[in-house]
């Protein structure tokens, strides 16, 4: 078992406290549970359906694209994000 996150264990307890949604679309889950819905992007027919409906095909490389993201809009994440929590700014610096 893993040391807890101290951020993800406040959500956790906030989650706990909380009778409906919180955010559109969010919820926890216990580890382990499901609860039913899989996008599966390894199902032929869902990535066909992305494919004609959205115009979208996989990525040979997923990791480079979400990295090339993160350089690319690190400035403003960081301009909106800095002076809301401002150890995400000082630990990439620092990093």
């Amino acid at each position: 078992m893993h040391p807890p996150i101290p951020l993800l264990e406040r959500l956790r307890e906030f989650d706990g406290g909380v009778d409906d949604f919180y955010a559109s679309g969010f919820e926890l889950l216990p580890s382990g549970e499901d609860d039913g819905w899989d996008p599966c992007p390894e199902n032929p027919a869902f990535r066909a359906w992305l494919r004609e409906s959205l115009g979208l095909h996989g990525a040979e490389d997923p990791n480079e694209i979400v990295r090339a993201a993160g350089d690319e809009l690190w400035e403003p994440f960081a301009a909106w994000i800095g002076p809301l929590i401002p150890d995400v700014v000082s630990s990439r610096r620092s990093g």
